[in-house]
């Protein structure tokens, strides 16, 4: 069955090992990438997902897919993003048991952003939270 999920990571702080891998970044446009992955989970995202592998994704984050709040300071960059995607869930699926895969058994931890190419990482974050789109399932209630 096809869903929405929205994928949410608040603060996630990135940091560059040099100046110069920072200025590269801000000079190839900003760009921040988002991977998700349901075959990390700990069940191989078997719980949720028909063919979890063929749910994996990779993609650029703009305006039609999500909302990011970027802070610039320094060599550090804090980013809070809200990414909205397709996946196709098992017919039938509760959200009570997507609740559970999420949090129980590393579902939002098969999800990530990067900073493009870059040589940064994350060094903490504020955590989030992996969910069914509310106002898609009511829509398919109707």
């Amino acid at each position: 069955m096809d869903c929405q999920l929205v994928w949410h990571i608040e603060e996630a702080e990135f940091e560059f090992p040099s100046s110069k891998e920072f200025r590269l970044w801000k000079s190839a446009g900003k760009k921040i990438y988002f991977e998700f992955d349901p075959p990390n989970s700990d069940d191989g995202g078997s719980t949720v997902f028909e063919d979890p592998t063929s749910e994996s994704k990779y993609f650029e984050l703009d305006t039609s897919n999500a909302k990011v709040v970027l802070d610039e300071n320094n060599k550090k960059i804090k980013v809070t993003a809200w990414v909205i995607f397709q996946a196709k869930i098992k017919k039938g699926l509760k959200e009570e048991v997507f609740k559970k895969w999420a949090y129980e058994k590393a579902g939002w931890y098969c999800g990530t952003i990067s900073l493009a190419e870059s040589d940064s990482y994350i060094s903490s974050d504020k955590g989030g939270e992996l969910r069914l789109q509310q106002s898609i399932q009511r829509q398919r209630k109707i």
